[in-house]
């Protein structure tokens, strides 16, 4: 979920299709325990290493930063 923050309470249940006194079923807990970890490490560490980039570059070849 993107900007989970700017989201209301009512808004990120409906996303993840819980409620909030019954929590993830035991089929959902199942389906997110089959996404792999190391795709997201990836993703989290392609976005710093694009965050680095964009500094960099603003720094020496705009001039700002």
């Amino acid at each position: 979920m993107e900007n989970a923050y700017t989201k209301t309470n009512e808004d990120v249940l409906r996303h993840f299709e819980v409620s909030e006194s019954d929590g993830l079923s035991q089929d959902q807990v199942k389906r997110a325990k089959k996404r792999p970890v190391w795709l997201l490490f990836v993703a989290r560490c392609l976005n710093i290493y694009l965050l680095i980039y964009f500094y960099l570059f603003m720094y020496f070849f705009a001039g700002t930063y």
